[in-house]
């Protein structure tokens, strides 16, 4: 399935050849759903916070949505659909990220400010995490505007920020 857009660890993609309405589908770890891009209605199961993400990129591009659908339908190559857009002036984004051991990571934001931060008391919460306690499967995270990980375990950027803020502060 093409992938048109791709934000903190959710893929969005569109068949060609699809059945109507038009949709496109929203993938993030085992999760999936169907958005009509007329109604915005959804179909399927997603996370709270990833749904949010996926309705609010669906608002910003509605308009390129049904461009792409019609380049489906027309058995053409699909446009890439620029990711998510925030207009919130403190939203920043996971540039850089090293694995330092255990559950600590080096990491520096869009915004300059670079740092350590431990993560070990945080994937020791929560089921989403509990892959995460493997220090080896801990470190093949992957950047997509914060930490994320194969099972799609992801940590909100702006968290990441404060921890690495707090931390500096500390030192």
């Amino acid at each position: 399935m093409p992938e048109i857009s791709r934000f903190f660890g959710i893929r969005i993609c569109m068949y060609h050849a699809e059945h109507g309405p038009p949709h496109f589908h929203a993938v993030y770890a085992e999760f999936k759903i169907k958005v009509d891009i007329r109604t915005g209605s959804v179909s399927g199961r997603f996370p709270p916070r990833a749904l949010g993400l996926v309705k609010e990129w669906y608002h910003q591009h509605r308009e390129d949505l049904l461009a792409d659908w019609n380049l489906a339908v027309a058995l053409k190559p699909l446009e890439k659909i620029e990711p998510l857009r925030s207009d919130a002036s403190d939203f920043v984004h996971v540039v850089e990220a090293r694995y330092l051991g255990g559950h600590r990571v080096w990491l520096r934001f869009d915004d300059g400010l670079e740092g350590e931060v431990d993560l070990e008391d945080l994937v020791r919460t929560g089921q989403v995490f509990e892959p995460l306690r493997d220090p080896a499967y801990f470190a093949n995270f992957t950047i997509d505007m914060t930490l994320t990980w194969p099972n799609g375990a992801d940590i909100a950027p702006e968290s990441l920020h404060r921890w690495v803020l707090r931390a500096r502060r500390s030192a």
